[in-house]
């Protein structure tokens, strides 16, 4: 079963979570779960900064953070099993701008966890900004502002 019928089946068994949430999710969580492990592999914290970050985007409103986590760990799998590239190509044609512009941003917020991003996850980011079709001066300005909002101070 692909990523998407299985999510699909997912949210079907919870009413209470609309299939236009699910999908705006899927998409959201595929980039950056791509951003942050393209093998599938997460560890807890990781996993948390992305429930912590979902969970504070008006764009998945009406997900909790129990039907983050179950979705992630959905893709999470499906990276796993079937790889960055597989995943990405389920989410082809399903992607509009506007919805591409917030999960690479949201995935850049979760990849600045510690103040910066580590530079294997900055490669991976831009080449998802551009296989989402984003010109490369948006990822550059998401640096630049996730930088200032997320630098630690002492």
């Amino acid at each position: 079963m692909g990523h998407l019928a299985e999510i699909r089946s997912a949210v079907s068994a919870r009413p209470t979570v609309s299939v236009a949430v699910a999908d705006r999710a899927r998409i959201v969580l595929a980039v950056m779960l791509i951003a942050l492990a393209p093998e599938g592999r997460i560890g807890a914290q990781g996993l948390a900064r992305v429930v912590q970050v979902c969970r504070g985007a008006p764009v998945l409103a009406g997900l909790n953070a129990a039907g983050v986590e179950e979705l992630a760990e959905l893709t999470l799998r499906a990276l796993a099993a079937r790889g960055p590239d597989r995943v990405l190509a389920d989410l082809r044609g399903l992607c509009p701008r506007g919805l591409a512009e917030t999960a690479l941003a949201l995935a850049v917020r979760a990849a600045f966890a510690l103040g910066r991003v580590p530079p294997e996850t900055a490669g991976v980011l831009g080449g998802l900004c551009t296989h989402l079709g984003l010109p490369a001066v948006w990822l550059s300005d998401l640096f630049e502002v996730m930088g200032a909002l997320e630098r630690p101070f002492d």
